[in-house]
């Protein structure tokens, strides 16, 4: 299907979607004085995944040959930041404009050729004419173009640490003003393995939380959870991203079975257990206070 297209997913090599793929789910945070967007849905994850073609986890048995593919589905996507109106341009079907690079397999074979004219038409210079030489004055009705849409504000390295869990205690006993969680895939691997990726938004008053993250649960071979948490301030946002993965033994103890239940918070359990592995990242985003010209943008 389209998804399938869009990613470059072959038949021949095995390769499929996550198994529960809920491609209309998508979180919005939006700062409508500066009219920054920050997005999140299973689309651009997936290409992020397929960019990112992460080494293949082996399967339990020795017997087994290694996978060809991240059949994992781990992600670092850590969501889009953008310069346009809520729910503007965030994409829950393939459109065809992916970055990863698909093998060209539908081109034409031989050397490539010019393709004769079409339309014989000479205008008064006698070179073809750029518009239908029907209408005398073709600009003269011509709306000027819109103008392009600003950039979103770029992400600087920070020396702040952002510790959801603290900024959570702070507040007590206090109930969260709204507290959400949006599931983007969920794929059982085989029974107690799996996959997810969900985010989750907590607003406290004065503090808008939320956190995207990748669980992989891989049977007695090793586990990973992959982070990125976001704190939302009235002219700032702090974002936090870190990798970590382990043996199975890390995760589930020495000795413990390679089909131990660890609990619906078994994604928890790992990001306290589980080493890091690549150097955590927290980066600064100013927001402008003031609302920018123009709608539209994209970057992340």
């Amino acid at each position: 299907g389209a998804w399938r297209r869009e990613l470059g997913l072959t038949l021949y090599a095995g390769q499929h979607l996550p198994g529960q793929l809920y491609g209309g789910n998508s979180l919005e945070l939006y700062h409508p004085a500066s009219g920054v967007r920050i997005s999140f849905c299973a689309l651009e994850a997936l290409r992020s995944w397929a960019g990112l073609d992460c080494a293949p986890v082996p399967h339990l048995s020795p017997s087994a040959p290694l996978p060809a593919w991240d059949y994992t589905f781990t992600t670092a996507y850590p969501g889009a930041v953008a310069v346009a109106p809520p729910g503007a341009g965030v994409p829950s079907q393939p459109d065809g404009t992916t970055f990863y690079a698909r093998a060209a397999v539908d081109l034409a074979d031989g050397p490539a050729r010019l393709r004769r004219p079409l339309c014989k038409c000479r205008g008064a210079s006698g070179r073809p004419p750029l518009v239908p030489v029907s209408d005398p004055h073709p600009l003269a009705d011509c709306e000027p173009a819109p103008p392009s849409p600003p950039p979103p504000p770029r992400w600087r390295r920070a020396a702040e640490e952002l510790d959801l869990a603290s900024l959570l205690r702070e507040r007590g006993d206090a109930p969260p003003e709204f507290c959400d969680s949006v599931d983007l895939w969920e794929d059982n691997l085989d029974p107690q393995s799996r996959s997810t990726l969900r985010v989750r938004v907590v607003c406290t008053g004065s503090l808008l939380l939320a956190s995207l993250r990748c669980f992989v649960r891989v049977n007695g071979v090793a586990a990973r959870v992959v982070d990125t948490r976001y704190l939302l301030r009235p002219d700032s946002v702090l974002r936090a991203r870190s990798w970590r993965e382990g043996r199975w033994a890390e995760l589930a103890g020495e000795g413990a079975p390679s089909h131990v239940d660890l609990g619906p918070d078994e994604d928890s359990l790992a990001a306290a257990r589980l080493p890091v592995v690549r150097p955590p990242l927290t980066e600064l985003l100013r927001l402008p206070t003031a609302a920018r010209p123009g709608r539209g943008g994209g970057g992340g």
